[in-house]
């Protein structure tokens, strides 16, 4: 059969359309794949700073009210982060009040609260990120039930230089958070972290060798923990019954 440039046309088109399927098709598969992933190891490094339980529960905190309510999960929230982050309803920030140097934050945030068989709180984690000198840094500090003691911080997602700010992931360092105090007795917030400061329960030893990340960290801290961020909700969070939540 003689080809005309119609049918050379046909064909292409029928043969391109068929891989465009196919490649839609691979690529719907394997972000479904990589979302289950990606939801796995952020709930593997939320339990890691989470310790010993026996329940969980997820609570939607409005940063603007600090009224809050319980949810079944959390994917919406990480799914639309950029959208929630930056959209009509973020929280835009002042030059002055952001400190984590990203202009504007979701205006509800999930909070983790784990709880012992007797049905009392036994540790809360929160969601951290801010910048560092590379990247954004997102993680995650699990708080004791005093509401003043660090029971470890994690980070999952994070670019910084391997081998100097990349450390802000390596155990060593996240142990010695373990047991440092966020606040003092009289509730300001005194916890820090840098180079050549002492070293008391009030402050972290920084990054060797990465100035900048250890700022960014030092800033991710005073900014989640102070009004801006979750200071608020910890102070009503500490007058609430656990059966009450």
């Amino acid at each position: 059969m003689k080809e005309t440039k119609s049918r050379i046309f046909i064909v292409s088109l029928a043969v391109a359309l068929f891989f465009s399927l196919v490649v839609s098709s691979t690529v719907a598969i394997l972000k479904e794949k990589q979302d289950r992933n990606i939801k796995e190891d952020r709930l593997k490094h939320i339990l890691t700073v989470a310790g010993d339980f026996k329940k969980m529960k997820i609570l939607l905190l409005d940063l603007k009210t600090d009224e809050y309510r319980q949810i079944d999960n959390d994917v919406d929230f990480y799914n639309r982060f950029r959208t929630l982050s930056t959209g009509k309803d973020a929280i835009k920030l002042t030059k002055d009040n952001d400190l984590i140097g990203v202009g504007s934050i979701p205006s509800r945030i999930p909070v983790y609260l784990f709880y012992d068989d007797g049905g009392r709180l036994v540790r809360v984690v929160f969601f951290i990120y801010g910048n560092g000198l590379w990247s954004t840094m997102y993680g995650f500090i699990g708080v004791e039930k005093d509401l003043k003691t660090i029971y470890g911080i994690t980070f999952y997602d994070q670019k910084e230089t391997p081998g100097l700010g990349g450390e802000v992931d390596n155990p060593n360092w996240k142990m010695k958070w373990k047991g440092k105090k966020i606040f003092k007795d009289d509730g300001e917030l005194a916890l820090k972290v840098g180079k050549n400061i002492d070293n008391d329960i009030y402050t972290v030893d920084g990054l060797s060798g990465a100035t900048m990340t250890t700022k960014g960290v030092d800033n991710i801290i005073k900014f989640w923990f102070g009004e801006n961020g979750y200071g608020r909700f910890l102070k009503k969070l500490s007058e609430v019954k656990d059966g009450d939540l």
